[in-house]
């Protein structure tokens, strides 16, 4: 799909997913405030450890699956961590991902190739227990006693074992996963061209890196991924309660935080997420039985504090970014 179709085609959902959201609600300016003021400093300050605490996360996640024959420096990581997580939320269609090579290779003197084989690694771990946190916790809700109406999450819930078991497969054999596209790429003969040449070439090389990323390193990246979602759910989780959602338990704060990361990683993303992840976090809390308006106004207010935090350490990733010497073409 052209860069410019999908362009138009993710802006087009955001604005149809936002006027939706605010007709469904019959949200107004006001409440959205009023969910904003129920926040305060010391929450909102709150939220700003907390989201630097997910960054640190990322990079020691990042440290592990890279190379150790180079430097790995915290500092250059946490700036690659947090200017990559900006640019993959801000840029619509999820195009900000393959920033993570290009300031690996500018920041840290990596391949590209190692940057891509780490980018697919990390995303494959992240689905994996995104997917099976939500497995686990539609499971529960679903054999509740406090939702009787929600059983049809049990099935749900069993469901989304196939996709997490599937995900978990592809983690450890990643470098096949990438030897299938390979495969594809040379079936298609784009080796007839200098450019698809330059393509099967590069596939071949991250092949390689991925396969090279396995073992203790990727056991490290898992170790590590397992927190950071756990920091994750915390996150929108306290942004939800504090902002009007007030009778939320653990189950409830997970469930609707975990529709509302997933809907942020759909491809066709409008720009910060506009519409996608607001929809997804009215749906999600909406499910449970919170009032439409107040699920909205939430969900806008959250966005919100979450896009402020964001910029602000984004800027910081940028000032802070090193400049490696020696950069590798490949």
């Amino acid at each position: 799909m052209a860069p410019t179709l999908r362009f138009l085609i993710s802006i087009t959902l955001a604005c149809g997913l936002l006027i939706l959201l605010l007709v469904w609600s019959d949200l107004s300016f006001a409440e959205v405030w009023a969910g904003l003021g129920r926040l305060g400093w010391g929450v909102w300050l709150g939220t700003l450890a907390l989201q630097g605490t997910l960054y640190l996360l990322r990079a020691l996640r990042l440290r592990a699956l890279l190379s150790p024959d180079l430097p790995r420096p915290m500092g250059g990581l946490l700036a690659v961590s947090v200017t990559h997580t900006l640019m993959a939320y801000l840029l619509p269609a999820r195009l900000g991902e393959a920033s993570l090579p290009l300031y690996l290779a500018r920041s840290l003197g990596r391949s590209k190739s190692e940057g891509a084989a780490v980018l697919l690694l990390v995303r494959l771990l992240d689905f994996a227990c995104l997917v099976g946190t939500m497995a686990v916790v539609c499971f529960l809700l679903g054999t509740s006693a406090k939702y009787p109406e929600l059983i049809w999450l049990t099935p749900l819930g069993l469901a989304l074992v196939v996709p997490t078991v599937l995900f978990a497969l592809l983690i450890v054999r990643s470098s096949l996963l990438v030897e299938l596209l390979t495969r594809l790429l040379s079936i298609l003969r784009l080796q007839r061209w200098p450019m698809g040449q330059r393509v099967l070439d590069f596939s071949q090389q991250v092949r390689e890196d991925v396969r090279r990323g396995g073992g203790r390193r990727l056991l490290m990246g898992a170790l590590w991924t397992m927190p950071l979602w756990l920091g994750i759910f915390s996150f929108w989780g306290l942004l939800a309660v504090h902002t009007g959602l007030v009778d939320l338990g653990l189950l409830e704060a997970t469930f609707g935080s975990s529709l509302t990361v997933l809907s942020t990683l759909i491809p066709l993303n409008a720009f910060a997420g506009v519409g996608f992840q607001d929809a997804g976090f009215a749906f999600g809390f909406g499910v449970l039985g919170v009032d439409p308006t107040l699920a909205a106004a939430s969900a806008v207010a959250t966005h919100l504090v979450y896009s402020v935090n964001l910029l602000l350490f984004g800027v910081l990733g940028q000032v802070f970014m090193p400049k490696a010497t020696v950069l590798k073409s490949i």
